[in-house]
């Protein structure tokens, strides 16, 4: 079975905070304080969104999960949380963050609601592929609920 939550890594509170107030009707969030923690819950549940703040003391290892994400699972989905003290660098880097597997940068709080829409619309996917891969339906009424009315 596909499990998917919402994990956000970050040292302190500033975007969890942000989310709370101005991520609308936010999924359960699972937080966390370290990589390593991250890369533990994201085992438990391979289909997760990750919303993951990107330091200068953390980017390295940021940069490697997003690399290996499509290794350790295809399902996922990382966005990254930029402090606004380190947005100035942002333009150059955000290109290369793209690339490495982020698909989403967010560079200032009011903008914490893409992050929950985004978060949103790929846990919905992840049930609608949970809900067709059951084999219990069978393929007739798989094929009538694909097809337009």
């Amino acid at each position: 079975m596909l499990a998917a939550k919402v994990i956000l890594f970050e040292r302190g509170d500033t975007w969890r905070r942000a989310l709370r107030v101005l991520g609308g009707d936010m999924p359960h969030i699972v937080e966390t304080r370290s990589i390593a923690e991250c890369r533990a819950e994201l085992e438990e549940a391979k289909a997760s969104v990750l919303g993951l703040e990107l330091t200068a003391r953390d980017g390295p290892d940021i940069v490697e999960l997003l690399r290996d994400l499509p290794t350790i699972t295809p399902m996922a989905a990382a966005a990254l949380f930029v402090s606004p003290d380190d947005a100035e660098v942002l333009p150059a880097a955000e290109w290369q963050l793209l690339q490495a597997g982020a698909r989403l940068v967010v560079s200032r709080r009011r903008r914490v609601g893409e992050f929950a829409r985004f978060a949103r619309e790929h846990l919905r996917q992840i049930d609608r592929l949970r809900v067709h891969s059951s084999a219990e339906i069978p393929y007739e009424q798989r094929v009538r609920e694909e097809l337009p009315l």
